[in-house]
C-alpha cells in the first residue's frame, strides 16, 4: 500500500531495498517546498581583524573563534558554553611570562554590561575589554577559566598563533535553508562552506528518537543517499555511523564523503532508520 509521511517523503511499494545495514523501502523525495536560489551569506568578522584560532582542549562543549578586534579588545565569534560548570567561570587573559592561570586577569564582556562571569551561551558573539594596563600584544593565552576547581574549559594560544599564522576560517557561506517538517525539536539552518563541508548553525535535536543519523543524497531517490558522520568523523563499524545524541542549538560542521559534492546535493535529512521516517529535512536547489 502506498503511504505518505507528514515529513514530505513518499513511500512506494514494492520493493524493500537494502542500503548498507539499513532496510529501506524504495523512497523518492517529494519536492513540496517552494524552490529558491542559493545565496552567499557574508562573514560577520572584518577581514582585517587578526585571527588567533579556535578554543582547544575543551570541556563543557566550549567552542568559538578568537580574533583581535583592536589593540585593547578581543572578539569571540559564535561562542558556545553549556553552562554546566560552577559559578565563577571567566574569560581570563594570561599575560606574557605568566604560567599560573590562577594569576590571570578576568576580562569584562562588553555585550553583558561588562560582567566577567560567563553564562550559558549558545552561539553568541562577545567582545572582551582589556584593562588599561594590558594590550592584546601582551596576552599569551585566553582561557575559559573555572576558578572554583582551578581548571580550564578551553584555551586559545595567542603567542603560538603569532608564530604560526593559523588559517583563517572560511566565513562566507552559501545559504541552503532551514529544516522543515520537523519532529523531536529538530532545528537549524544549513549552509555550504565548500564542496567538502556543510555547516549547520544552531542545530538542535532532543536526542529522544531511536537510531537517528544525518542522511543526504545527490538524487531524489532516497535509496541513493549516504550517512554523514557527525560528530564521529572517521568512525568505522559494520553497523554504520554512531547515532546522533542530544544537541542543543550548536554550530556543527559536517565533512562529506570524498565522492560527494555539497553543491550537487538535493536533500539533507535527520533520519530515523528504525521507523524509516525523517525528523526534519532541507531541500537544496
Amino acid at each position: 500500500m502506498d503511504g505518505e509521511l507528514e515529513c514530505g517523503l513518499t513511500f512506494l511499494d514494492p520493493p524493500i531495498h537494502k542500503l548498507g545495514v539499513m532496510l529501506l523501502p524504495l523512497v523518492i523525495l517529494q519536492l513540496t517546498l517552494s524552490s529558491y536560489i542559493l545565496s552567499v551569506v557574508k562573514g560577520e568578522v572584518p577581514s582585517d581583524w587578526e585571527y588567533y584560532g579556535k578554543f582547544r582542549f575543551v570541556q563543557h562543549l566550549v567552542q568559538g573563534e578568537l580574533y583581535g578586534k583592536d589593540s585593547r579588545s578581543l572578539f569571540i565569534h559564535r561562542f558556545y558554553y553549556d553552562g554546566e560548570g560552577p559559578p565563577g567561570v571567566t574569560f581570563t587573559a594570561i599575560p606574557k611570562d605568566e604560567t599560573d592561570y590562577a594569576q590571570g586577569i578576568p576580562l569584562a564582556i562588553v555585550e553583558l554590561d561588562n560582567q566577567e562571569q560567563v553564562p550559558k551561551t549558545l552561539n553568541n558573539n562577545y567582545t572582551l575589554a582589556l584593562p588599561r594596563n594590558l594590550r592584546v600584544s601582551d596576552v599569551d593565552r585566553l582561557v575559559v577559566w573555572c576558578s572554583e576547581y582551578g581548571v580550564s574549559f578551553g584555551r586559545v594560544d595567542l603567542r603560538e598563533a603569532r608564530n604560526t599564522s593559523p588559517k583563517r576560517p572560511k566565513t562566507d557561506l552559501t545559504l541552503v535553508g532551514s529544516f522543515t517538517n520537523v519532529e523531536h525539536r529538530v532545528a537549524g539552518t544549513v549552509y555550504i562552506q565548500d564542496r567538502e563541508h556543510l555547516v549547520i548553525r544552531d542545530f538542535n535535536y532532543d536526542g529522544q528518537g531511536p537510531s537517528v543519523v544525518l542522511y543526504a543524497g545527490e538524487e531524489e531517490n532516497l535509496k541513493t543517499g549516504r550517512f554523514l558522520e557527525y560528530p564521529y568523523a572517521g568512525y568505522k563499524s559494520r553497523l554504520g555511523p554512531k547515532r546522533l545524541t542530544r544537541v542543543q542549538k550548536r554550530d556543527i560542521t559536517i565533512r562529506l564523503p570524498k565522492d560527494m559534492d555539497a553543491f550537487k546535493l538535493r536533500w539533507l535529512s535527520v533520519w530515523c532508520d528504525t521507523f524509516e521516517v525523517s525528523f526534519g529535512h532541507v531541500e537544496f536547489e
